[in-house]
């Protein structure tokens, strides 16, 4: 769940993690960007766990072995570049490139 402040008031989205769930990728947290916004360089936050395994499994070159040999930091940073239609390739994990 994403929970966001209003006015000091916790809000957990609950409507769209369930939409998302169901297969609706449109739904989208209020304040968000979607990948077919028109920005060329979004950014997402998450878990150093859950970050490493999405990428891992959905981008078209995973070296399953990062996951041993270069844990990904809580503050660590993935590079990946693609899209949604044409697939995700990772380049770069925890500042360090991947090669070709």
């Amino acid at each position: 769940m994403s929970p966001t402040r209003d006015g000091g008031k916790l809000i957990v989205h609950n409507g769209e993690t369930a939409a998302w769930l169901d297969g609706d990728l449109t739904a989208s947290i209020p304040g968000s960007i979607s990948y077919d916004s028109g920005n060329v360089n979004p950014i997402a936050f998450g878990h150093s766990a859950s970050n490493a395994l999405w990428v891992l499994m959905n981008v078209t070159n995973p070296d399953n072995s990062l996951l041993t040999t270069h844990s990904l930091p809580n503050t660590g940073r993935i590079v990946v570049a693609g899209s949604p239609r044409d697939g995700w390739k990772l380049t770069y994990w925890d500042g360090a490139p991947i090669p070709e």
